[in-house]
């Protein structure tokens, strides 16, 4: 769950939108996933319309839609641009075992993901594979019959 409670902070003119303005030295509470905490606003920017903020004596830059849609996952350290696994890692999947040999960027529609190319420790297949999909333990494409393989010898 992600919300943010945005009610103590000072209104436009009687309506419900924030003023952001206003907001300097409010603190702003929130639920992320299983983390329940606040930060605080230091300043808005008008100019290119940021906030400011502290989280955990840490000094953010956001737009102001980072706070309205709770997406703190970067400043909550649950997102990151970081890879999960190593090079040389061997990985237990649904399928068997499968080692990392590369991180490479999968292009997903307009948006780059983590991802990998791996080497199946069953049938030897070499295949890539999203960060995403790899922490939902789903492995080897061939061993999972999402793909056919065929041995030349």
């Amino acid at each position: 769950m992600k919300k943010v409670y945005l009610d103590n902070l000072p209104k436009l003119n009687g309506n419900n939108k924030v003023n952001w303005k206003k907001c300097s030295g409010y603190k702003v509470k929130f639920i992320y996933d299983d983390i329940e905490d606040e930060l605080e606003i230091i300043n808005y920017n008008k100019d290119n319309h940021r906030l400011n903020i502290i989280y955990k004596n840490n000094n953010y830059f956001v737009n102001i839609s980072t706070l309205l849609y709770c997406s703190l996952g970067e400043i909550l350290k649950k997102k990151t641009k970081d890879y999960k696994y190593n090079v040389g890692e061997i990985i237990e999947v649904r399928t068997g075992n499968i080692m990392i040999l590369e991180q490479i960027k999968i292009l997903h529609g307009n948006n780059e993901r983590k991802g990998y190319i791996y080497k199946c420790l069953i049938d030897n297949n070499i295949d890539r594979i999203t960060e995403s999909s790899l922490n939902n333990k789903q492995g080897c494409n061939v061993c999972s019959n999402k793909k056919s393989f065929k041995r030349y010898k």
